[in-house]
């Protein structure tokens, strides 16, 4: 008879801390880790290809045919979000852009605070891809502002 009432015990706390506990969890903090991780990971994985298909080829990436030159040294990055990649140059120097149209804020606060994380003058967020200043975070996500997040390669 001990074993059941410790037994009901455990169920009620349990299901306390699982149905009333989540409340106390903040899910747009591991929302912007995820989106950090992917950025991190997708922007890794692009320079590394850029560096190896140079390497194989004794070329420059070029601007039209980027994904082409890549693909068969890495793999491509799918959409993060509905933005896409992108690979330019400008007089400042060679980019992969991740840009698009953000519907939430949780997105771009992940996006200003991966900027603080880097702490570089390589990298800023912007409405234009080789953008080389960031613009004001007062954005209004209800029309779903452009951005654009400038990865200057050095």
């Amino acid at each position: 008879m001990a074993h059941l009432i410790a037994l009901v015990i455990a169920i009620a706390i349990s299901g306390f801390v699982v149905l009333g506990g989540t409340n106390y969890i903040n899910f747009d903090s591991f929302d912007k880790i995820k989106i950090k991780n992917e950025i991190l990971s997708d922007y890794t994985n692009l320079i590394n290809g850029r560096s190896i298909y140079m390497q194989h080829t004794d070329l420059n990436l070029t601007v039209l045919d980027w994904e082409n030159e890549i693909k068969e040294y890495v793999f491509l990055p799918n959409d993060i979000n509905g933005l896409t990649w992108v690979y330019n140059k400008n007089s400042t120097g060679e980019y992969f852009c991740l840009t698009g149209n953000v519907e939430k804020a949780n997105f771009y606060n992940a996006l200003i605070e991966f900027a603080d994380e880097l702490n570089q003058d390589s990298y800023f967020i912007n409405t234009n891809c080789g953008s080389t200043e960031n613009f004001d975070s007062s954005l209004n996500f209800n029309l779903a502002p452009q951005v654009s997040v400038t990865f200057y390669v050095k």
